[in-house]
């Protein structure tokens, strides 16, 4: 059989809009007239689908992503677990509320080879993905940010539609008296520490649902357990000035249940610091078990989790992220 080269291949380019993404209107990034455009539904999985059916053996792609961390986490999943062998860079184009995945790509010289981190749900039986009756199916996969606990609620929180209506008009009144990208820092700011006030008290409330913020992990009551494959997550609010999203690796963290614990720990994550509860890993998997449905987040997006035991790993193959640094609007 013969094969093109993959340096003659044709390139087509996609471009995925989510205008409901926090970060979908943020640069003004309009599709060029005549281009294919993929628009998001809510469903993820509807999503992954929709590309997944685009991609065809033969051809290399450029997906111009025009939404948040959320909508770039789907696509890096989609092409990660695609096997049609194409070549696929992801150039992201959204910026708005949170954007760590572009300005950690703009900050590793506006391209990088991502390892994303796998989410793996133990299974046996007729649930096993293959022959083996015991195997671990991917549950989901994350650019660069998972979490359960207090990460997650925050999650919850910032998706929901009354947080983003709130934000926005905030927004809107300071631009009353405040320059444009003033006004949007000081509300983002504002915004962000009603939320900290929120995930720092024993529950949260988002939607008529009332959410505990501690989660049950191995048996025991923590505040949150965290992984990240890059230096920042939460709008800088964590960091881990020993990982960059361009090398190899991750890092795995834990909070305590406790406010002191939960409170010491925030402070020292904001500032880059908290080694007594970092674990840095290349290669290999943490594993971790839950007996009822937990509430978690990948890149921003939360979710719930199954009972059952889980691991994380990061990726043996490498997705290209691309990414333009450009001026803030006056």
């Amino acid at each position: 059989m013969i094969t093109t080269p993959i340096e003659q291949r044709p390139v087509a380019q996609i471009y995925i809009v989510n205008d409901h993404s926090t970060n979908g209107n943020g640069n003004g990034f309009t599709p060029p007239e005549g281009a294919h455009i993929l628009p998001t539904e809510e469903s993820r999985e509807t999503n992954i689908k929709a590309l997944s059916g685009l991609l065809l053996p033969g051809l290399d792609y450029e997906h111009h992503v025009k939404g948040g961390d959320g909508t770039a986490g789907w696509v890096v999943e989609t092409v990660l677990l695609s096997s049609s062998g194409n070549k696929n860079d992801i150039h992201l184009e959204g910026e708005g509320y949170k954007d760590d995945l572009r300005v950690m790509t703009v900050a590793a010289g506006g391209s990088l080879a991502l390892k994303p981190l796998i989410i793996e749900k133990h299974v046996l039986g007729e649930d096993a993905p293959g022959e083996d009756q015991q195997q671990w199916a991917t549950e989901r996969v994350a650019a660069y940010s998972f979490g359960v606990g207090r990460i997650a609620v925050g999650a919850k929180i910032v998706n929901s539609e009354d947080f983003r209506a709130e934000k926005a008009e905030r927004i809107e009144r300071y631009e009353r008296w405040l320059p444009q990208s003033l006004a949007k820092w000081v509300g983002n700011l504002v915004s962000d520490l009603k939320l900290v006030r929120q995930v720092f008290g024993p529950q949260a409330e988002v939607a008529g649902d009332t959410w505990p913020a501690n989660a049950e992990i191995n048996g025991r009551t923590i505040g949150a357990l965290v992984a990240s494959n890059g230096q920042w997550m939460s709008g800088k609010w964590m960091r881990f000035r020993q990982q960059k999203l361009e090398n190899e690796g991750h890092v795995i963290s834990w909070v305590g249940d406790k406010p002191a614990s939960v409170l010491f720990g925030m402070l020292l994550r904001a500032g880059g610091l908290h080694p007594m509860r970092d674990v840095q890993k290349i290669g290999g998997a943490t594993y971790f078990t839950i007996k009822k449905r937990t509430l978690a987040q990948a890149d921003g997006e939360d979710f719930e989790l199954e009972p059952g035991t889980y691991r994380i790993r990061q990726a043996d193959e490498t997705v290209t992220l691309k990414a333009k640094s450009r001026a803030k609007p006056s």
